[in-house]
């Protein structure tokens, strides 16, 4: 959790906001799925190119992941 928060601070105003502070023209994708990657790839570095994802197409990523053993 504490690496999505230093993100959102640069998600937040990398956006357009309107003047109550909402995004302009937003909606909302809900994930529930899981994702297979290779077994070298740590949590950590799958959360940071997913968060680098979702930052550089504007968008707001509100949830958590964990590791399946």
């Amino acid at each position: 959790m504490k690496k999505y928060r230093k993100v959102e601070y640069r998600i937040f105003y990398a956006l357009d906001q309107n003047e109550d502070g909402g995004f302009i023209n937003t909606k909302e994708i809900e994930i529930d799925s899981h994702v297979s990657v290779p077994e070298n790839c740590s949590e950590d570095e799958f959360w940071d190119k997913f968060i680098d994802f979702i930052e550089k197409n504007y968008g707001f990523f509100d949830g958590g992941i964990n590791e399946l053993k």
